[in-house]
């Protein structure tokens, strides 16, 4: 955050409430997505299952319903870690 505190140094920043964020490919400046080194373990506890025995529907080549489902979960783990890991941390400085 330090780059930040020293771009805004100075500024009122009140008014500000939330931040817009485009992508799931969160990345901390130096190159490392490492905010879920643990991502795995975490899909395996939400969802039930081992997402490395499902690797193929990730890329389409299982059957439609598999495929469909197995996104879905996907996108929501990575959607939860992402506000409890990455966003509330901003909501917090």
């Amino acid at each position: 955050m330090k780059k930040f505190d020293e771009a805004f140094a100075g500024y009122d920043l009140s008014y500000l409430r939330c931040y817009f964020n485009d992508s799931y490919e969160v990345d901390d400046a130096v190159g490392c997505a490492n905010w879920t080194p643990d991502f795995l373990k975490e899909f395996k506890r939400v969802c039930g299952y081992d997402l490395k025995q499902y690797l193929p529907a990730l890329l389409g080549l299982a059957d439609d319903d598999t495929n469909s489902r197995v996104l879905h979960d996907y996108r929501m783990v990575i959607s939860d870690l992402l506000l409890e890991r990455f966003t509330r941390k901003w909501q917090l400085c």
